[in-house]
């Protein structure tokens, strides 16, 4: 049976469908927390909704060497190419594995020592850009998902995503 998306109600899609989808954001979520430092800085209520509740999570998934990179590749194995997991789910997980990816570039940035070409406040706008489309990004995301539609209007994201699965 071949799933072509839902726009509508979304009540096709049962609600742990809808829960296990929203969770593979988490990657890109946690991988972007590094790139809000600046708006943690400005917004300390923003912390405390954001930070406290991810802190004891983000700190088991960065403390324990090459998890991060296990975890990527086992939803990618086990659910993106796997064809006995709904395509709502598979097209979920690997939009946020593909969304992780994107966080790449920025971080290649971070670790260079570009204090003296680049002016702080050049750094904390890229940076603090980065960290709003992400969380834009998830929040859309979680916010479909959790009526059941398919997360499918991010930008270029979403159209790659759709190719790669194909049509199973």
């Amino acid at each position: 049976m071949r799933w072509s998306g839902n726009r509508g109600n979304g009540s096709s899609i049962p609600p742990q469908d809808r829960i296990l989808s929203i969770l593979p954001y988490l990657i890109p979520l946690l991988d972007s927390l590094t790139f809000g430092k600046y708006v943690f800085q400005k917004v300390p209520l923003l912390s405390q909704i954001l930070l406290v509740p991810l802190l004891p999570l983000y700190n088991i998934y960065r403390g324990i060497p090459f998890l991060a990179f296990g975890v990527f590749l086992l939803l990618f194995v086990l659910v993106v190419r796997n064809i006995n997991v709904s395509r709502f789910i598979r097209f979920n997980t690997y939009q946020a594995l593909i969304l992780d990816i994107a966080l790449i570039f920025p971080q290649l940035f971070q670790g260079v020592n570009l204090s003296a070409a680049i002016p702080a406040s050049v750094t904390e706008i890229c940076t603090t850009a980065v960290f709003y489309a992400i969380m834009m990004a998830v929040s859309y995301a979680a916010v479909m998902n959790a009526q059941g539609k398919l997360p499918d209007e991010i930008p270029a994201l979403s159209d790659s995503v759709k190719q790669q699965l194909g049509p199973f």
